[in-house]
Order: structure tokens, then sequence, then C-alpha cells
């Protein structure tokens, strides 16, 4: 039995997900294959942040791209609340970054706010601790201020792709879990796969399958170069009002739970918890809300983030075998919306959207495998 459908997407994450819905708006007949629960799955793993704040430092192209993706965020999130129903928690009143020295406050403006860098919405400001303590009282003595961007902020993220999952089968598109794809064919006018015992077929393919993307981009031209990450997280107990705004750190769920998070790892595929790691959060979180110490510990897990070698996505059509894609990124909260919005329109006419051709997969060059940077 064959199925033919406009775009087949690998991967029911974030990012599939979210060309998958964009693309099926725009009238495509499309098919999602996710895989395992076994799979390693960034998307349930993140601290569900919209966030500017130092974004593309040494990159101007993803600054702006990241820019966009922000502005795209509140018709997004009307648009995703109408097409499922959920309330993702959305909020973009603005993001903290708490610092505890004075040095610490001067080395992070000099390089998210030099001299003579623009004052738009985007802007980078400082707030010293006396004024944050008219809002959060119960800042610690330690905290020396705060750098706030007006326009980052959050979601509940597992919502968000629960969210996007209603939304994908009240657009009519076609999910199949629990599913594993091992090998992709070229075929005349597009690509197929076997999948449980029937063949999906698609004139348009993109891996969004996170770190299961590199082995499968061989098969259809496409040599990505991505590692995994481990972040860990935990998460507290409810409490009463701590902080009102999210920080890049630490934040407080709308149920009040305290949020804490997060590590940056190069250990490979090991998803193990660590207990240094989760002392060096919760000790500089007790820093910034003394109060937290007070706190019974719920969960604490880890994720595998989806890395390059210099911090930025992937977005890559194949020369050898045109109308398969590859979306690979770290940010893919932030992103939601412009993959939705123009990223999916953009894969279904045959191209990649103006202005992230820098984030083509050869600008590695002949990547070996080593570990880069982390900037984003």
């Amino acid at each position: 039995m064959t199925d033919t459908y406009d775009l087949l997407v690998v991967g029911g994450g974030l990012i599939g997900s979210a060309v998958a819905w964009g693309a099926a708006a725009a009238g495509a007949r499309v098919v999602v294959i996710d895989g395992e629960d076994a799979a390693y799955r960034a998307s349930v793993g993140n601290f569900g942040l919209l966030w500017t704040q130092g974004k593309g430092i040494k990159s101007p192209a993803y600054a702006e791209w990241t820019r966009a993706a922000v502005r795209l965020w509140p018709e997004f999130a009307d648009l995703l609340a109408a097409a499922s129903g959920i309330d993702i928690g959305f909020e973009q009143r603005g993001g903290l970054h708490f610092v505890l020295s004075e040095a610490e406050a001067e080395k992070r403006m000099a390089q998210l706010a030099p001299a003579g860098s623009p004052k738009d919405d985007f802007a980078v400001e400082f707030i010293p601790a006396d004024i944050l303590r008219t809002t959060m009282p119960d800042l610690g003595p330690e905290v020396y201020g705060a750098t706030f961007c007006r326009r980052d902020g959050a979601v509940n993220p597992l919502l968000l792709l629960q969210a996007l999952r209603v939304a994908l089968a009240n657009s009519g598109v076609t999910t199949l879990t629990g599913r594993s794809v091992d090998d992709i064919r070229p075929s005349a006018g597009g690509f197929a796969v076997s999948v449980g015992g029937r063949e999906v077929r698609a004139g348009r393919l993109l891996l969004a399958a996170g770190l299961g993307s590199r082995d499968l981009g061989r098969s259809v031209g496409l040599d990505l170069a991505i590692f995994p990450q481990r972040g860990q997280l935990m998460i507290s107990a409810r409490t009463t009002p701590l902080l009102d705004l999210p920080a890049s750190a630490i934040r407080q769920n709308r149920e009040g739970t305290i949020m804490l998070g997060s590590t940056q790892e190069n250990v490979g595929f090991d998803k193990s918890i660590g207990l240094p790691q989760l002392a060096a959060i919760a000790q500089r979180a007790v820093r910034i809300f003394p109060r937290i110490a007070e706190l019974d510990l719920v969960r604490s897990w880890s994720c595998l983030r989806v890395m390059t070698p210099d911090g930025y996505p992937i977005y890559q059509q194949s020369e050898q075998y045109p109308g398969a894609f590859a979306a690979t990124a770290h940010s893919g909260v932030t992103l939601a919306g412009i993959h939705a919005l123009a990223l999916a329109p953009a894969l279904l006419s045959g191209t990649i959207p103006q202005g992230v051709e820098a984030f083509a997969a050869d600008r590695f060059g002949d990547w070996q495998g080593h570990t880069g940077g982390s900037e984003h």
C-alpha cells in the first residue's frame, strides 16, 4: 500500500510539528513520522523560553532570524490557540538574567549592549537590584541586578508540543507515531520510506529528527554536523509567588513550581543525572532566591540538545536530491513561530527562506565530529 503526500516530515518534535502544521495551513497534504518513546527528545526537556538576549552575538544573521521569530510569536500563539483550543501559557512581558556582582554585570552588558547599539524593543537593559526588589522582595542580598529584554518571554513547552499535535490532527495531517525510519529512498518525483508495512511517498522531505537526522541525512546527500549536548534541570514543589518574569536559569510556572537549569555538558549520548551539576544549579539559584533552599525537589532530569559546532541552526536543501531539506536547532521554542509561518511555506515552494543562507550545513566543511562553541 502506498500513500502519497506533498510533504513528508521525519520527526515529531517542536521543529517537525511546527513546520508540518504550517505546511498544512498552507494547503499541503502532510505526513509526520515520529519515533519511538526511547528516542532522544529535546522537545520534552527544555526550559520553554522565548529568548533574544545573547542570541547571535557573533552572527547578525542569527540575531535577525531570532528577532523575526519573536515578532511572529503573538500571531503564532493566537493561530495555535484557535487551531488546538489549548492555552500554552504564552507570555511576552520580558525576561531577566540575574547577575551576582558588578564585574559580572559589566561583562554581560559589554557583550549584549556595547556602546552605540540600537535602543529598540530588543535592546538589553540593566536593572539594579533595588528596583528588582520592589516586585521581587525575596531576592537574595548577593544579587547585583539583572539584564532585561522586553521582547523575551516564555511558554509551557509541554503544552506547546501538545497544542501542535492537536492542531496537526485538526488540520488533517497524518501522524505515524512510534515508527522509525531506517532509510530514505529518493525516487522519481520525490522520496519514499517504508513504515509499518506501508510505503509513504512525498514530493518534498524534511528531516527534523534531531540527533537522528545526521544518519538519515546521508541517504539524501546531506552531511549534518550535529552532536548532543546534555542539559540537566530540576523542578521544585509549588510555592507562593517568587519572581514575576521568566529568567534564563530560573522561572516560576503558573502553578507555582520553580524550574531550575541548566547545564551545558559535552558528554555524548549520556542522559544520566549528575549530583555535582544539579548542586551547582541549585547553589546559584539559592544565592538569587534564598527561599528556594526550603523547597522540596520534585523531579530532576536531563535532555540532549541538538548542537552544531558554532551553536547556530542548520537549514539546508540537498544539492544532490533537490526537495530534501534538513532543519535543526536547539531553540525550537523561540523559533516555533517562524518555522510554521515562514520556513514551511518556503519548503513547499522548494526553497530556504531568504536571510538564512548563513546556516547551510556545508559551512563546517569536512567536520570530523569535534565539538565547538555553544554560543546562541
